[in-house]
């Protein structure tokens, strides 16, 4: 099974553009926050989730947290993409 980091490096090798789920954890000024995809940390836009706080998870897309989902649904998502990629690595 891929981890977090494998998943994520994959996903941007192959050039797909996605909704990622990350947890938000540092807000930052001018509408922007630091959030974790397990273990890779980036800075995102939060112009479209102002009240968005930290410990919380969200989609993003594009440089942009677009939605918030719950603790359960990022973790079910994340298991979800993993077992694609690992079918589709056994091809």
């Amino acid at each position: 099974m891929l981890s977090t980091k494998e998943f994520i490096a994959v996903m941007h090798d192959l050039d797909v553009c996605l909704g990622v789920p990350a947890k938000v954890v540092k807000l930052l000024e001018d509408h922007r926050a630091t959030v974790d995809f397990g273990g890779i940390k980036r800075e995102v836009s939060t112009d479209l989730l102002p009240e968005v706080r930290v410990g919380e998870y969200v989609i993003v897309h594009a440089g942009f947290a677009i939605s918030k989902i719950s603790e359960k649904e990022a973790h079910e998502i994340i298991t979800s993409w993993r077992e694609v990629l690992d079918i589709l690595r056994e091809e």
